[in-house]
């Protein structure tokens, strides 16, 4: 039981819990440090030595053995391990296959939905709700209005041709868009 204001309370910037966090942060540098020599995890490289120091061992007691067929204590421990080993590499394989299946997965699924909402956008119901209907000879010739407003100070045109009423839907240009535009053309 730890008392208030002792070394081993976690409020004591000095007290254990302080060193608990350097610690950690010197082992994350480590790590990071460990990570920069070597791409693949530590544990697969460590896997690969131990494997060569299992054949080696193996080896070593076949020819300790004389000739004679190991015991079977020492051949179930040596199954054992190599086991233990073989399960890791199976499941080690098996989270590869499992990564690329998702990778895979998410290709599938964003190009079908890439797919589908090109389709949807060239369905003309849809392209009619989203674009406007602009009589777009007479929008060239307010457009040019506008700039000379803008630009030569000629009177402002009446720019509420440029869209048209359709189902009591406003289509085209809207006031805040004209705005933009006239606050564009000024920076000219």
């Amino acid at each position: 039981m730890t008392t208030a204001g002792s070394d081993d309370s976690p409020r004591e910037p000095n007290g254990w819990f302080a060193e608990a966090m350097s610690a950690v942060r010197e082992l994350a540098a480590e790590a990071a440090k460990l990570k920069e020599v070597n791409e693949e995890p530590l544990t697969d490289a460590l896997a690969q030595l131990l494997t060569a120091h299992y054949a080696l061992a193996i080896k070593n007691a076949i020819r300790q053995a004389g000739g004679k067929p190991l015991d079977f204590n020492t051949l179930r421990a040596l199954c054992e391990d190599v086991a233990t080993l073989r399960h890791g590499d199976y499941r080690a394989a098996r989270l590869r296959l499992d990564q690329e299946k998702l990778q895979l997965a998410q290709e599938v699924t964003r190009e079908r939905v890439k797919n589908a909402f090109e389709k949807w956008l060239n369905d003309p119901e849809v392209r009619k709700s989203f674009r406007p209907k602009i009589n777009e000879d007479r929008a060239r010739t307010l457009i040019l209005d506008l700039v000379d407003h803008v630009l030569l100070g000629t009177p402002r045109p009446d720019l509420s041709p440029l869209w048209e009423e359709e189902d009591n839907h406003s289509k085209g240009l809207k006031p805040e868009t004209i705005r933009k535009i006239e606050q564009e053309l000024r920076l000219l």
